[in-house]
């Protein structure tokens, strides 16, 4: 549902709110991802831009340092194709349900919010 979404969009550019306080060793999180998780969503973030340097990664959260600076590794790697060898990614820990239920109704509201918008 999102891809067929953002190509029909079709962004000049892609901001991304970069936060890292998802990780499992973050002491604010429920959803329990490991630094290769990022990995992988910085690689399916990394096909939605429309042309190289069309990309923007803001720095946001993360509040335990070892997790911050492996999650931001391996996400810059993933991004420059450099090696890497962050944990693999989880199975989504506690927190992926919560998360692809906001996902879902995030979507739909993008969707709603584009169809007012057709001619």
């Amino acid at each position: 549902m999102a891809r067929p979404t953002i190509e029909e969009f079709a962004p000049d550019w892609v901001l991304v709110s970069c936060g890292f306080d998802a990780h499992e060793d973050d002491p604010l999180s429920e959803t329990r991802l490991s630094s290769g998780d990022f990995a992988e969503l910085a690689r399916v973030v990394r096909e939605f831009a429309p042309a190289p340097g069309r990309l923007a990664l803001f720095l946001e959260g993360g509040y335990d340092l070892d997790a911050l600076r492996a999650s931001v590794e391996a996400t810059l790697a993933a991004l420059l194709d450099l090696p890497s060898h962050p944990p693999p990614p989880t199975v989504g820990g506690p927190g992926l349900t919560r998360l692809r239920d906001d996902h879902t109704e995030r979507l739909r509201a993008i969707d709603r919010v584009h169809d007012e918008g057709a001619p």
